[in-house]
């Protein structure tokens, strides 16, 4: 019986089929279908996790803390994928302005803590901002 990869993946995200198994379903699939699927089931396990209360910052997290360097560029790639599916609120830089937000500059804040280690004063649009953006 033939089996895609994305029921692949998914049989071993159910636990019918065990990862080893897995795995040596997909190293012999084409990447051209494993990858794509791969993808899927990253985007979709983020976005599962976004409905049940997490938010992208803790998600990358706990990656970064529990996995590789690659796992959380991964999930990082996820996050933009999901967050380019909400429309862009209208920023400074093109034109619009938000509310309560400064219509000159990048819009950060306009005063920095006082440290030996605070960022130089000026945005990279040359505003008194002293937030990196």
């Amino acid at each position: 019986m033939t089996t895609t990869a994305r029921e692949t993946i998914e049989a071993v995200l159910r636990g019918t089929l065990g990862y080893e198994a897995g795995l040596d379903a997909l190293l012999v699939a084409p990447p051209a279908r494993v990858d794509p699927a791969l993808t899927a089931a990253l985007r979709d396990a983020c976005a599962a996790r976004w409905q049940g209360g997490w938010q992208p910052v803790e998600l990358h997290r706990t990656i970064s803390r529990r996995g590789q360097p690659i796992h959380a560029e991964l999930v990082t790639d996820a996050v933009a994928a999901q967050l380019r599916r909400f429309p862009r609120p209208p920023s400074t830089r093109d034109g619009g302005s938000r509310p309560g937000r400064s219509t000159r500059g990048c819009g950060g804040p306009t005063t920095r803590p006082t440290s030996a280690s605070s960022p130089p004063v000026g945005g990279p649009t040359g505003s008194p901002c002293w937030m990196p953006c």
